[in-house]
């Protein structure tokens, strides 16, 4: 009407059902009469072969309905891990220098050396370079961060302060000291980048993309290039052979790494570095 207002009528459910049988039901019928009114035609056999073709194709990335969309980067560590032939014959367990009373058996085992390994992870990223010199000051250090809650006493237990003295004494330590007198060393910084599947898994195409987040251990800035250190604490044979264990272990990781620091610091890479606690060096890739 002139005011705008649009009449309003009631419909009965027998109208419903009638209006479907109208104009449904009855265009199946009428459909189902066309189609036994097809003519077959004739093709040829390139058309023929186009059609088999089309009906015969299976898409090559039909595992890609299981590829995420997040990644972390110890996701790709374990894949490069079971991938990795040598690996299966020379890996050793994680080493732990003192026990955990609560850590016992095959799993429970494994579970300390992760448990280790965050101990020293995490002294690794409160250590005051300038501070701690030797074994005594390394320990009275700890003391420190023991009574200021930052270093929990299950955590410090598991610290051999004569290993911290080896890397203080290293190259990569030595290193990473001069960064941290010119406040050009950061330690435990996340970032998130993307990615081509393919890395992830070489099943997947690169075309398609996802994300992978990590925590970098620590990199600093050397000139104008961008130096990345990861610290492992994995028991590996000493020498050549453990050092190949630990490259083949983690080079994706630290290639992610530096991909991602160049281009969010837009520095050249200056190296990427393995400090491994097992083995006192540090191993460059």
């Amino acid at each position: 009407d002139k005011q705008g207002i649009s009449s309003v009528r009631k419909i009965e459910p027998d109208e419903i059902i009638s209006f479907i049988q109208r104009n449904i039901i009855d265009d199946t019928n009428n459909l189902t009469d066309k189609l036994r009114n097809i003519q077959e035609i004739s093709i040829n056999d390139e058309i023929r072969k186009e059609i088999v073709r089309k009906l015969e194709y299976t898409y090559p990335y039909a595992d890609i309905f299981t590829l995420k969309s997040k990644y972390a980067v110890s996701d790709l560590k374990h894949k490069a891990m079971e991938e990795s032939e040598l690996l299966e014959v020379m890996v050793t367990p994680p080493d732990r220098k003192k026990p955990v009373p609560k850590f016992i058996g095959t799993e429970e085992e494994e579970e300390g050396g992760i448990f280790r390994g965050n101990a020293y992870h995490k002294f690794f990223e409160i250590l005051d370079y300038d501070f701690c010199v030797d074994e005594a000051s390394i320990l009275a250090y700890l003391d420190r961060m023991k009574e200021k809650g930052i270093m929990s006493e299950e955590y410090a237990e598991l610290i051999d302060a004569d290993k911290f003295v080896t890397f203080l004494k290293s190259d990569v330590g030595m290193s990473m000291k001069r960064a941290y007198d010119a406040h050009l060393l950061y330690r435990e910084q996340p970032f998130i980048m993307e990615v081509g599947a393919n890395q992830v898994d070489s099943s997947y195409p690169d075309t398609e993309k996802v994300l992978v987040q990590g925590i970098v251990d620590a990199f600093y800035f050397d000139g104008d290039k961008v130096c990345i250190v990861d610290y492992k604490t994995d028991r590996v044979p000493k020498g050549e052979k453990g050092r190949q264990i630990l490259i083949e272990r983690y080079r994706k990781q630290l290639e992610l790494y530096a991909e991602a620091l160049t281009g969010i610091t837009g520095r050249k890479n200056g190296g990427c570095y393995i400090y491994s606690v097992s083995l006192g060096e540090g191993i460059k890739l």
